[in-house]
């Protein structure tokens, strides 16, 4: 088995590599961070959609008039003429003095902080959808790279591929076709995965961004190789999230442009907050 490079995206890189960046295809000792990276991403994708569900106007207002109507139902008693009767500031006072304003104010901050936290984790429940899919990746090696990484890391590759078995071979071409990696100080950073539909369209089906560096752009050199790949006549798709604007906006910069739009199986993510799965094509240059 190959032995694999650095899989870990908690730990710093190891600042005794030289500070340099090289791009390989995704061979035998890249499978584990490969695969790693893609689950992160995922999950990174299910925090994104957790912060913009919860931040949502419609999350948003609902926060506010639930504030305000456990405001009202508690203090609402207290803004009598009667309290006011000699001005605001001792209005103020007498509420404060009242033997019941701690226990009300505890009341309100206590439901308060409920109903944000009930909240927070519904959002957190609604976008499980994608923690399954990062969790469901080893399952699915060859719909996101084309080939099964488990058992490809399992093969002892070495330079100019000499002596190598023909299927080992084989598959060390594939991903030199199809795939790229992207290392920084001899760690993966970022890669894509680009395999062929047909004669005339290619299909990204992988990609990832170790979180530290997706607001580098380097997702825009990603897809500046895969581009290269597509010839005259042909087209390359890659599917996203509506609310992924970050990518989209790389997307758009980069030449392609929105095919189709398909509304999630969800009442609550595609019906309310209209969460949808978004096609981009890139046509090559006749």
């Amino acid at each position: 088995m190959a032995t694999q490079k650095s899989a870990s995206l908690d730990a710093p890189l190891e600042m005794n590599k030289p500070s340099t960046i090289t791009s390989t295809p995704i061979l035998p000792d890249l499978a584990e961070p490969v695969t790693n990276l893609q689950m992160d991403y995922l999950l990174y994708k299910k925090s994104v959609l957790t912060k913009a569900l919860f931040k949502s106007k419609a999350v948003v207002s609902l926060l506010i008039g639930a504030f305000a109507g456990l405001f009202y139902r508690k203090f609402g008693p207290y803004c009598t003429p009667y309290n006011f009767r000699n001005g605001t500031l001792e209005g103020i006072l007498n509420i404060f003095h009242s033997p019941f304003f701690v226990q009300d104010a505890f009341y309100l901050v206590l439901s308060t902080a409920m109903i944000f936290s009930a909240t927070l984790v519904a959002a957190w429940l609604q976008t499980n959808f994608l923690r399954d899919a990062a969790e469901e990746v080893p399952k699915h090696m060859e719909q996101y790279f084309g080939l099964d990484l488990e058992e490809y890391a399992r093969s002892a590759v070495k330079s100019k591929l000499r002596k190598v078995p023909a299927d080992v071979k084989q598959k060390v071409k594939f991903m030199e076709k199809h795939s790229l990696v992207v290392q920084y100080r001899e760690t993966p950073i970022a890669f894509i995965v680009q395999q062929k539909e047909s004669e005339s369209s290619f299909k990204i089906t992988g990609f990832a961004v170790r979180r530290v560096y997706i607001k580098s752009g380097i997702l825009a050199d990603l897809l500046d190789w895969a581009k290269k790949q597509v010839g005259p006549k042909q087209s390359s798709s890659v599917t996203v999230y509506s609310f992924e604007t970050f990518d989209i906006d790389i997307l758009r910069e980069s030449g392609f442009k929105l095919l189709r739009r398909e509304p999630l199986d969800s009442f609550v993510l595609g019906t309310l907050f209209g969460i949808t799965r978004d096609t981009y094509i890139y046509e090559g240059s006749s």
